[in-house]
């Protein structure tokens, strides 16, 4: 009993909390993560080779740039301009490919920019340019595996999720088509007013007028 007390110990408070204080639920999800990261070489994932990483950014714009006024790590999407069904194409290019290059940036931001443990991060969506049709096929399934893994294995690193540039005809369910129930409670689809709340004005406005997020590259991928 003495040695389950300390094992349970060694849990990272962000799964107890996320197992909302149950240790049985919080030491079982704890497991699992760590048979994932071992599967997956996760440790050692930004040093491995990664043959389509710039195809993968040309194809689905994303970056860290930066912080928020809080000092948390802020992430850009822009699903619109994504295309899933491009990259599948690709020789050697899997759903499963892509999906461990999101956790190489998971992996980026947890293991370079910031380390803290408890630290949470903010995600902005730009939806400019964004169809009904971007929430089906390949794209939705992405963004649906991409972020039920993270919830699983990256417990409470969710702080705020911004979206911007909303279509007169979005609402917060389409949100719910793709995001996990972890994090559709921080999705505001909020007006730009809340969101400058969160960021530097300085972030915001460039990338507003940044021509294309792919051009902001998060920096390199060994710190």
């Amino acid at each position: 009993q003495q040695q389950q007390q300390q094992q349970r110990s060694a849990v990272p408070l962000r799964f107890v909390r996320a197992a909302k204080q149950d240790g049985e639920n919080a030491q079982r999800a704890f497991d699992d993560t760590l048979a994932w990261r071992k599967q997956h070489s996760m440790d050692t994932i930004l040093y491995q080779p990664a043959p389509h990483f710039h195809l993968i950014k040309q194809n689905y714009p994303h970056c860290f740039h930066l912080r928020s006024k809080f000092g948390e790590p802020v992430f850009y999407e822009k699903p619109a301009q994504g295309d899933i069904k491009t990259l599948l194409s690709t020789p050697g290019l899997t759903m499963d490919t892509l999906l461990l290059h999101y956790a190489s940036i998971c992996e980026f931001g947890w293991q370079c920019l910031e380390r803290d443990d408890l630290a949470k991060s903010v995600t902005v969506f730009d939806l400019q340019n964004v169809k009904l049709s971007d929430f089906a096929g390949a794209n939705l399934d992405f963004v649906r595996k991409a972020s039920a893994f993270t919830s699983q294995h990256y417990p409470e690193r969710v702080g705020h999720v911004h979206i911007i540039h909303v279509p007169s005809w979005f609402k917060r369910k389409h949100a719910s088509w793709s995001l996990h129930a972890f994090c559709r409670e921080k999705v505001p689809c909020s007006p730009m007013f809340q969101a400058f709340h969160y960021l530097h004005t300085l972030i915001i406005l460039f990338f507003l007028l940044s021509s294309s997020i792919s051009n902001l590259e998060y920096s390199q991928r060994i710190c």
